[in-house]
């Protein structure tokens, strides 16, 4: 679009809703989503500064990116995690045999030995806190957190409760009047 050229508020949240469109099927970058509607980026972004309708679905659409990359991310690490925790077999090969007199390893005998590999327990402990935090992150004891210490005064003497209050008075701050 050239420089001066004047057009409504809903031509311009068209051309926008237009350009989200096509940001979030063509998985491409913005510029290129504005180019397909003769429009630059900065124009784009000034248009969502002046008007909130297009503030608003320029976040949606960003939104709606940014949680399609976290769900993916999720199916991957899923996936990952199952294959880890499917046993995976690791196959391992010895060679038996012996040297010559000229120094040449003569192998008499190869050895395969598979063996399974559990996975980490950090990587489960990571998914599974990622995943489902409600259930699998660490929890505080409330309990412990919540309480002040407490004190039996009930032992001290009249003299030593008025030391307490005057210290009391001293620490808190002065009103002014």
């Amino acid at each position: 679009m050239r420089k001066g050229v004047k057009i409504s508020n809903k031509e311009r949240f068209e051309k926008a809703q237009r350009a989200c469109d096509f940001y979030l099927k063509q998985e491409c970058n913005w510029v290129e989503a504005c180019k397909s509607e003769n429009i630059s980026y900065t124009t784009l972004c000034n248009w969502a500064i002046t008007n909130s309708k297009i503030k608003v679905l320029l976040d949606k659409t960003k939104w709606r990116v940014t949680e399609g990359k976290k769900i993916n991310i999720l199916e991957k690490a899923t996936s990952a995690l199952e294959k880890k925790l499917a046993n995976q077999r690791q196959s391992e090969m010895h060679l038996e045999g012996f040297t010559d007199e000229n120094g040449a390893f003569i192998i008499k005998k190869v050895v395969l030995k598979e063996k399974d590999i559990a996975p980490s327990d950090g990587i489960v402990q990571f998914v599974l806190k990622t995943l489902d935090p409600n259930n699998w992150l660490d929890k505080k004891d409330e309990t412990e957190t919540n309480q002040q210490p407490t004190i039996d005064l009930s032992a001290l003497s009249d003299e030593q409760l008025g030391l307490l209050k005057k210290l009391k008075e001293s620490m808190e701050p002065k009103k002014e009047v």
